[in-house]
């Protein structure tokens, strides 16, 4: 059996690293070594049994590698195991620790093991296959270090408060812990203030009647030009009374960089209705704009 480390600082707290790392809606904005990231056989968020899917750069072969979540801690460790059968993989496994430094830093470490086949190859391909795993494993690592840098929103504002899943917002009728409810309960919640008002694009606050929660909604479409169906999504996230007064002095200045920065690893509701799909709602972190026209 093959196994290896490797350790980086992030200049970020762990509990943000955590969120943005098991987050899949986001893990291609950072990731090296991936073409394709998503949580599998129906799971919308990551935790202990949840299964994903990770698909390698064509560079890499494509190589697939179906996993489940045996142990989910946040902010202090997530491990997975290999439950499919690629090519040269008897086995895999890894876990990744998070070990908080300073309020704008922390040590993550990746520890990974595995069996190669053909077993009469392993003598040969498992040393190979290390060095090859640990040095990409290196590059995502220093990938994920540029990121944080780049969006330094995300460390700066969680170093005064942790805006992880498991924070106090809003009330049991406007903001419930299951995502359909949340998602039903959205119908109750009351227009504030139109932010951006565009046929493919649409930001407003709304707020709940019985706790005045604030929450900012985006709306995004994708035209694909074919049977009238086209891709729609939907996020709605809690936000404090400074960041909604941020957003309306803002007004229709709001950039995607702007909204992208809220709320960092914060609980998200998300809907998305693909084109020839049924929608699905499940919960994520942050806001993240993608493609729209």
């Amino acid at each position: 059996m093959a196994h290896g480390k490797v350790s980086a600082i992030i200049p970020a707290p762990r509990h943000v690293v955590f969120d943005l790392l098991h987050d899949y809606t986001r893990r291609l904005e950072w990731d090296t070594l991936l073409q394709a990231a998503y949580l599998a056989d129906g799971y919308a968020v990551a935790e202990k049994g949840a299964t994903a899917v990770c698909v390698g750069r064509k560079s890499l072969g494509s190589l697939t590698l179906k996993t489940v979540y045996v142990s989910f801690e946040r902010p202090r460790v997530a491990a997975v195991k290999m439950v499919n059968s690629p090519p040269f993989f008897q086995s895999w496994a890894a876990s990744i620790q998070h070990e908080e430094l300073s309020a704008s830093e922390s040590r993550l470490t990746y520890t990974f093991h595995f069996t190669a086949r053909p077993h009469y190859l392993r003598f040969a391909l498992e040393p190979i296959m290390a060095r090859v795993f640990a040095w990409e494993t290196n590059r995502r690592l220093h990938a994920l270090q540029a990121f944080f840098r780049r969006n330094r929103q995300w460390h700066e504002a969680a170093a005064t408060a942790d805006n992880g899943p498991h924070e106090n917002f809003g009330c049991e009728r406007c903001w419930p812990p299951d995502a359909d409810a949340a998602w039903a309960a959205r119908k109750g919640l009351a227009h504030e203030a139109e932010l951006i008002d565009s046929s493919h694009f649409h930001v407003t606050i709304v707020a709940c009647p019985n706790c005045r929660q604030r929450f900012v909604s985006v709306f995004t479409e994708t035209i694909d030009w074919e049977g009238g169906e086209d891709p729609q999504y939907w996020q709605i996230l809690p936000i404090t009374e400074a960041e909604a007064a941020t957003l309306v002095q803002h007004g229709a200045a709001l950039t995607e960089t702007d909204l992208d920065a809220l709320g960092p690893g914060r609980r998200c509701l998300k809907r998305d209705y693909p084109r020839a799909a049924a929608p699905r709602v499940f919960w994520g972190n942050g806001i993240h704009i993608g493609p729209h026209d």
